[in-house]
């Protein structure tokens, strides 16, 4: 059997796994000082061994924006799987207002956590009228 969403949600299933690492400070790799000094000509060097790190401080910034886009992904991947796990736990995945649902249960319930939209949306989902046939 499946796990419910509120399960998933204790799990940390919906949590981004990609974690960019720092760039404040690039270690040089001649004598692995991690200090760089900045002129005004935004010429990168080294503050123990005086080598130019503009090489280096460029590959560690094309890995860090290679990383950001994986964590965008990720989150973008986590975020569709949690809205359709809500939609459907909320049995409204065929009802024509289950778009203005997820946003109102999101804007009231997203800064508490997974589970407060989730709980939002089910309180919603209980006020529509259960005449509705086909959803």
């Amino acid at each position: 059997m499946s796990k419910d969403i509120f399960e998933k949600i204790r799990d940390r299933y919906y949590d981004t796994d990609v974690v960019p690492p720092k760039i404040n400070n690039v270690p040089c790799p001649d004598c692995g000082a991690d200090k760089l000094v900045r002129d005004i000509a935004k010429l990168a060097y080294c503050a123990g061994c005086g080598r130019d790190m503009r090489d280096v401080v460029a590959e560690a910034i094309r890995v860090h924006a290679a990383l950001q886009d994986q964590i965008k992904e990720s989150n973008k991947k986590r975020s569709d799987a949690f809205y359709n796990d809500a939609i459907e736990a909320a049995g409204i995945a065929k009802h024509p207002l289950k778009d203005y649902l997820w946003g109102l249960a999101w804007d009231q319930g997203h800064a508490s956590g997974f589970e407060e939209i989730v709980n939002y949306l089910l309180e919603y989902t209980d006020a529509l009228p259960s005449t509705c046939e086909g959803w």
